[in-house]
């Protein structure tokens, strides 16, 4: 019978692997005698947060932003994420503890973005400006940081956002550098300039943006999804906050998202960050609304 050479290969194979294994065996592991090693799963941990780390300031483009460069795949040109800067000045204290970088350097990144977000133009132009009372537009161009194309004002864009810059309120808590204390003081002013009570127009629940083409979109945050970290915030809020019942209102909206399809009974979300977003920032454990302490 005639064989191909791809086949030969294949029937070479298995006998080629027990030779070579058999070879390696009469070998001792040196190496665990000269080098500390891991479990892979902690190296591949590691890895994957250092070459995420390394991500966040690549494209510097002057004064304007200096954190992601995302390029969307239809357009040409480069925009940014508002939710990038959210998790960049919370990757930068992180970067810190991990030995990545100084907190000087740290420091010295997160004071530049909190500067161009303070003094970002608001206002309800389609155009030439990068938020309005207090929320950011979800793109944001790369060179003068205004609204990218007919980007949506982002509700959920500018909670990720506030939970990046009130972390690292708490983080940079050098009672003399001068820079840290202007850290905070920015990051007090941005949170607060935050109008969570005007884009509720089916309240108590939050739309998820705003055109100035066409006004509040018509969806709100209404299910079970990464919008806790939103309705924390907007709750906590010391200027403009929502109301007391936003919570429990809210969660009366789970029963459609309870769920036991994979076994455990859990609240489900499609898409992982759905799970995950909101607990970057918040530990959960051992904490219990009123939905679940009814499960």
């Amino acid at each position: 019978m005639a064989i191909s050479r791809a086949q030969l290969l294949k029937e070479l194979l298995p006998g080629l692997n027990a030779l070579f294994g058999l070879e390696y065996k009469k070998y001792g592991e040196e190496h665990k005698e000269i080098f500390e090693t891991e479990t892979s799963e902690r190296s591949f941990e590691e890895e994957t947060k250092l070459s995420g780390f390394s991500a966040a300031p690549v494209k510097a483009e002057g004064s304007a932003i200096a954190y992601d460069n995302a390029q969307e795949a239809w357009t040409a040109r480069y925009n940014h994420e508002t939710i990038a800067m959210g998790f960049a000045l919370t990757a930068y204290p992180i970067g810190v503890t991990h030995g990545w970088i100084t907190r000087a350097e740290a420091r010295e990144r997160t004071l530049t973005t909190l500067q161009f977000l303070a003094a970002a133009p608001m206002g309800n132009q389609r155009s030439g400006v990068s938020g309005y009372r207090g929320f950011f537009y979800h793109f944001l161009g790369s060179t003068k940081g205004y609204r990218f194309s007919l980007a949506e004002l982002s509700t959920i864009d500018t909670a990720l956002l506030m939970a990046g810059v009130l972390f690292a309120q708490s983080w940079f808590d050098d009672p003399v550098d001068a820079d840290e204390a202007r850290i905070r003081d920015l990051a007090e002013q941005l949170y607060r300039a935050v109008e969570w009570t005007w884009i509720t127009p089916r309240a108590p629940f939050v739309s998820m943006g705003w055109h100035p083409e066409s006004g509040f979109i018509r969806s709100d945050w209404e299910i079970y999804n990464e919008g806790m970290i939103l309705y924390i915030l907007g709750m906590g809020s010391p200027t403009h906050p929502l109301r007391d019942d936003t919570w429990n209102v809210w969660s009366t909206q789970f029963d459609s998202s309870w769920s036991s399809r994979w076994g455990e009974p859990h609240l489900h979300s499609a898409p992982m960050f759905g799970h995950q977003y909101s607990h970057v920032w918040v530990d959960f454990r051992g904490i219990r609304d009123r939905f679940m302490t009814q499960k």
